[in-house]
């Protein structure tokens, strides 16, 4: 008969490789013509937005753009405390060993330091340092063999695995716009000092061909009162969202992973019904990444032989990946902190900005552990009338464990931080206390290689060799049924009758068999 070969196409995603870096990226922000010069930079924030990526050999190349928003002191003019926006954009590169430009990457980017300089009084120079991380996935369809036919003795044996299928990915924009009025106990609006959004609280989950979200944007905005001392007010409102991301053939009972983030925000003083400035506009860009991944069991065939056909083979090693869990933790951080002795005291906080930065994760003794800081940044009114003013920036370190479901042994991480709650007191006129809920998305992924078949075809027949019919074999320590039966061209079947053997997968080294050969041939 002729050897025939039943194959099937199989959907690999393969992890080329990850790699985790810092960049130091800088550039100039102008100081726009209606603003006044800058004598003293009180205050420096921004974001990173990803605009492209491109896999060339062994390396990503990153492009993106630095959103600035700062706060300064003016000489001119009655109102000292101004801000200005500006932006600037940048290049960098990932070394990742194998990649191509037939693969995809995931980038994630994030600052993690950010300064400033005065050029001069119309130019700001920023430097951030940027945490960048770099994932190079091969999504390809790999021919194996399913099945041999036209051999009637074929020995094949067979692995059922549960590998991660990808069944989608997109990514989605929503624009969230929404007046608010300021509160009764609230000055009139002269001019918005500035306006800080964050996405807190947030959920997704599938339903039929989409994954849907829903979350609370948290607003904090900072403007100059019309009043007769030109008072600094700050006005919080919470706004909740809905959004859907589009993937087809998303179904309820899949794994979703959903990242969201603010990729820019606008605020506009808009009259109420009285003609009077106490009611701010918002319009805030929400920019989400979704995909949808499904558990596929899987049939492969990894070995075959032939007692009476000698038979060549191919066989690669494939790396499978299972995605084994998403865990969803909460971080408690809290911590007294004193400002130096060099620092005015505090009168009362105007404002206080904090973003969690992951500096380093791993599987340790079957845990996952996260560790990062929480970066603080305090504006508050002094009792200093020579500087009414004044920033204080901080640290506050956490370290963060999670038992893994399945154990930790080739397990790998994928972490993302976000901030759901911070609140603070003022204790004294130098202590602040400051508490954060961050929220830790581990997705838990385990990677494995297996040996499969990839072809099989009929070798010439080589000279027959004179063996005994039948062989005593003592069982080595290692040694399962299949690789003596082909090492020896016989059958498990054979083994099992010849030998009355009851569990034929508990085999005890020493243990003695007795071997009836067939031929010499097998797979070679």
């Amino acid at each position: 008969m002729t050897l025939e070969l039943v194959r099937d196409l199989i959907r690999v995603d393969q992890v080329i490789g990850e790699e985790m870096t810092q960049a130091v990226v800088e550039g100039d922000v102008v100081v726009p013509d209606s603003k006044p010069d800058v004598d003293r930079i009180l205050s420096i924030n921004g974001w990173v937005v990803i605009t492209d990526k491109e896999i060339v050999e062994d390396k990503v190349i990153v492009e993106g753009v630095v959103n600035v928003k700062s706060l300064y002191i003016s000489q001119e003019g009655e109102q000292p405390l101004h801000h200005m926006e500006g932006s600037f954009g940048f290049a960098q590169q990932i070394d990742l060993p194998g990649a191509n430009n037939r693969m995809e990457a995931e980038i994630k980017a994030a600052i993690e330091h950010i300064d400033s300089s005065m050029v001069n009084s119309r130019k700001l120079n920023i430097k951030c340092v940027l945490g960048l991380t770099g994932k190079v996935v091969e999504r390809s369809q790999i021919d194996v063999i399913k099945d041999i036919k036209g051999v009637q003795d074929i020995q094949a044996l067979r692995d059922h695995l549960e590998v991660s299928d990808t069944t989608g990915e997109n990514a989605s924009r929503l624009t969230v716009r929404q007046d608010f009025d300021i509160p009764a106990d609230k000055p009139l609006i002269r001019e918005i000092l500035y306006t800080d959004v964050t996405i807190g609280e947030r959920d997704s989950s599938i339903s039929e061909n989409r994954i849907s979200l829903q979350g609370v944007l948290k607003i904090t905005t900072l403007y100059i009162g019309d009043d007769e001392t030109g008072s600094i007010n700050d006005i919080r409102y919470q706004l909740p969202f809905s959004h859907y991301i589009e993937i087809a053939g998303a179904m309820p009972g899949m794994r979703e992973r959903v990242r969201c983030y603010v990729e820019d925000f606008y605020s506009t003083v808009k009259e109420n019904e009285e003609g009077l400035r106490r009611a701010v506009e918002y319009e805030v860009v929400v920019n989400a990444e979704g995909r949808v991944e499904t558990i596929q069991p899987m049939e492969v065939l990894v070995d075959a032989y032939s007692p009476s056909v000698n038979l060549e083979a191919v066989k690669a090693n494939i790396r499978f990946k299972k995605t084994l869990d998403r865990l969803s933790e909460d971080i408690a951080v809290k911590e007294e902190m004193d400002l130096p002795a060099d620092f005015p005291h505090i009168e009362s906080i105007c404002d206080i900005k904090a973003k969690p930065v992951l500096t380093d994760f791993g599987v340790y003794e079957d845990q996952a552990v996260v560790e990062g800081v929480l970066a603080i940044q305090v504006l508050y009114l002094t009792r200093d009338y020579a500087e009414a003013i004044h920033l204080y920036e901080d640290e506050i370190p956490f370290r963060h464990s999670a038992p893994l479901p399945e154990g930790g042994e080739g397990v790998g991480l994928d972490v993302d931080l976000y901030l759901e709650d911070l609140q603070y007191r003022v204790l004294d006129a130098d202590l602040f206390e400051a508490r954060g809920r961050i929220r830790a998305d581990i997705g838990i992924s385990r990677t494995f290689e297996k040996e499969v078949l990839m072809d099989v075809e009929e070798a010439e027949e080589a000279g027959r060799q004179t063996e005994a019919s039948i062989v005593v074999y003592f069982i080595q320590p290692g040694d399962n049924l299949w690789n003596i039966a082909k090492r020896f061209n016989t059958t498990i079947e054979e083994l099992v009758k010849v030998n009355d053997i009851e569990q034929p997968d508990d085999l005890a080294s020493g243990d003695k068999l007795i071997i009836s050969r067939i031929v010499k041939y097998q797979l070679s």
